[in-house]
């Protein structure tokens, strides 16, 4: 002032060493000098402050869950929020999106809410803060579903069968149905289901589609169904299937019985030969024994050779099959004595006389 005598005094805006959040501040001082009246003076400016700080937000790192019953799963807000989220400034904003498996999504302010049902596979989660000046950030992870749960299987009942007819095995098509199998994210057709098969004998035969024929082998073999869903998780389970032989074998004499028989040439008896008196027989499965009764001869397979004395035998022959099932046959051999007795010693013709001793009544004697 001319005069030197000034008073100043701030008529307008915040106060020197106010804190001022942003916005636009208007600040007036006013210089007065000594007059009477005063002689006044204004001075005034403006002060922005900008927000211009972005936020700070951190989300998870991603994470594997596993699926429930229903092959999702069921948020859990501590897993789903972010570990930071700050700003210099008040009144900033949280948003989340959720970008599922299928593309579907959902949104809304804050954070994803317990409960939300993630999708099988690689579901995305991003979260937005924005504060009050418009600087936003972002940042992402996923939350990726997994099926680790195997198949629920019921295996079939244990089944004892006997032998088709005329076959030594039982066919049989091992098959799991969708009252046996199921899984919870797999439909059942997309199962892939097979079985091996453990024989008798200890033999692994297989692996065979779901359904495929098998012929079972006479004993106790184990079927091993194997159920396996689109994420690799597998099932096993084990059925038994006993199969019996109760075919009897089938045994055929010789033809022709009765026979009739002449005794052979210096024995009192008929010698038999070759194998006409030996009976045939089959089985489904195989044969044990094929005998015969005879006890006056020495091998019980056959009659060759045997000899029968005169007069009528029976003859009984007996198959046995592997299971100890059995057929018999029986033939009547009757043999006649037709050969005339003949001397041995018979002396050769003598001419004798009588008499030569004058004594008529004295001849030779035999």
């Amino acid at each position: 002032d001319n005069c030197e005598v000034v008073s100043v005094i701030q008529t307008g805006g915040p106060t020197y060493g106010s804190p001022l959040t942003p916005g636009t501040y208007v600040i007036e001082y006013t210089a007065t000098d000594g007059a009477t009246p005063g002689n006044t003076a204004v001075c005034s400016f403006t002060i922005i402050v900008e927000d211009d700080d972005a936020p700070y937000l951190v989300c998870q790192p991603d994470i594997t869950v596993s699926a429930d019953g229903d092959c999702t799963w069921s948020s859990i807000e501590s897993l789903t929020d972010p570990l930071l989220v700050r700003d210099n400034c008040p009144n900033d904003v949280l948003e989340y999106e959720v970008v599922f498996a299928d593309a579907s999504t959902t949104m809304g302010t804050g954070v994803v809410p317990g409960g939300t049902i993630f999708q099988l596979g690689e579901n995305t989660v991003t979260y937005t803060l924005t504060d009050a000046a418009g600087n936003e950030v972002s940042c992402s992870f996923t939350v990726t579903v997994v099926d680790e749960e195997s198949p629920v299987l019921s295996c079939p009942v244990d089944i004892a069968e006997s032998t088709d007819a005329g076959e030594c095995d039982y066919t049989y098509a091992p098959t799991l149905d969708g009252g046996n199998a199921s899984d919870n994210c797999s439909a059942f057709g997309d199962l892939v289901i097979t079985y091996t098969v453990d024989g008798p004998d200890n033999s692994l035969s297989g692996p065979f589609a779901n359904g495929t024929d098998f012929d079972f082998a006479v004993g106790i073999s184990q079927v091993e169904y194997t159920v396996v869903d689109e994420a690799g998780n597998e099932t096993r389970c084990i059925q038994l299937v006993e199969v019996t032989d109760d075919e009897d074998p089938v045994i055929a004499c010789a033809a022709g019985s009765p026979f009739s028989r002449s005794t052979t040439t210096g024995v009192c008896g008929y010698v038999a030969s070759g194998g006409e008196f030996d009976a045939t027989a089959s089985d489904n499965c195989g044969l044990m024994s094929v005998t015969h009764d005879y006890g006056a001869w020495g091998d019980a397979t056959s009659l060759d050779g045997a000899t029968f004395p005169v007069g009528t035998t029976v003859v009984t022959w007996t198959v046995v099959d592997a299971s100890g099932n059995t057929d018999v046959c029986s033939i009547t051999i009757t043999v006649e004595d037709t050969e005339a007795p003949s001397f041995v010693n018979c002396p050769e013709d003598i001419t004798f006389t009588i008499g030569t001793d004058g004594d008529c009544e004295n001849g030779v004697i035999w």
